[in-house]
């Protein structure tokens, strides 16, 4: 059979013989992409998927959002995994990415009295002098 069309190959040795260095790609390959551009009419392959979600699952959200709401405030993520069985990355990324909340460390501070400032306030300005 003598083709007219330069794509319409019935066996890989055509395409093959296009490429005359050791770059051709295999028979396998050649025959493999031509079968499957005559099953699907494409040879861009099945749509590859992630894994899914296994513990962020909409039921854990819920729990973990009412314990949030039972308890707002002096609630570690790591108190949270453990009470809502996850781990503590499960929980962190349930906070972050489904409910929206950012957890923080509480940080306690010296307070300043008004000696602390007066000599905070005379030490920028004297040094403020010097620049």
């Amino acid at each position: 059979m003598v083709s007219t069309n330069k794509f319409d190959y019935h066996s890989p040795a055509p395409v093959q013989n296009q490429y005359n260095s050791k770059e051709a790609p295999a028979r396998n390959t050649v025959k493999t992409l031509v079968e499957q551009f005559r099953a699907t009419g494409n040879v861009t392959g099945k749509k590859r998927v992630g894994s899914k979600p296994r513990v962020r699952m909409h039921n854990t959200v819920v729990t973990v959002r009412a314990s949030v709401a039972s308890s707002p405030t002096r609630k570690s993520v790591r108190q949270l995994a453990a009470e809502n069985e996850v781990t503590p990355s499960t929980a962190w990324r349930i906070l972050r990415t489904d409910l929206r909340v950012h957890p923080y460390k509480v940080h306690v501070f010296q307070s300043l009295t008004t000696v602390c400032r007066e000599k905070r306030k005379s030490f920028a300005e004297e040094f403020g002098g010097h620049l």
